[in-house]
């Protein structure tokens, strides 16, 4: 074996340890993929994974997981209803006040101890939220997302708050 074919030896077997190392690095630091009933610090991620967007109602919460995914998180899980994201900071409430079916969500999460007030990042509480997602959806949309802000306001929901 020449001097050369041995150099081209070691750069080779030095360049798949490197890869080795960075793959095993990698994988470490990955997250595992989100199961339908586990809690994770990113709420918004979650329920985007639970809900159905269409032309007609935008984002829809068209069956029962996500508040069951709550009901776990809250009720077995001991998670704090206030726990906010760390992107936004926005709570459970901010994200599912956008979301078309969200009601009863929004009612477990104020009967567990939710802030109808809790603001993230830029000052927007969930009331905001919903008000500002009909400057962004289809027309059909609207009606069903005045049901979330009506209902906010019924719980108590600061009309007058601002960002």
């Amino acid at each position: 074996m020449s001097l050369i074919e041995s150099k081209s030896n070691i750069s080779r077997i030095f360049c798949l340890l490197i890869i080795a190392l960075s793959l095993a690095f990698e994988s470490s630091t990955q997250i595992d993929e989100y199961s339908p009933y586990e809690c994770y610090d990113d709420w918004m991620l979650k329920f985007e994974e639970f809900s159905t967007i269409t032309e007609e109602h935008g984002s829809t919460f068209e069956d029962s997981r996500p508040l069951e995914w709550v009901k776990r998180c809250i009720g077995y899980e001991n998670r704090d209803p206030n726990d906010k994201d760390h992107v936004f900071g926005r709570t459970a409430l901010h994200y599912v006040s956008t979301y078309f079916g969200a009601v009863p969500v929004m009612e477990y999460l104020l009967k567990n101890g939710a802030d109808i007030e809790a603001r993230d990042k830029l000052g927007v509480s969930p009331l905001i939220s919903a008000i500002y997602i009909n400057f962004w959806v289809p027309d059909t949309y609207v009606a069903h997302i005045t049901e979330h802000i009506k209902f906010l306001l019924e719980k108590g929901a600061n009309p007058n708050g601002q960002d």
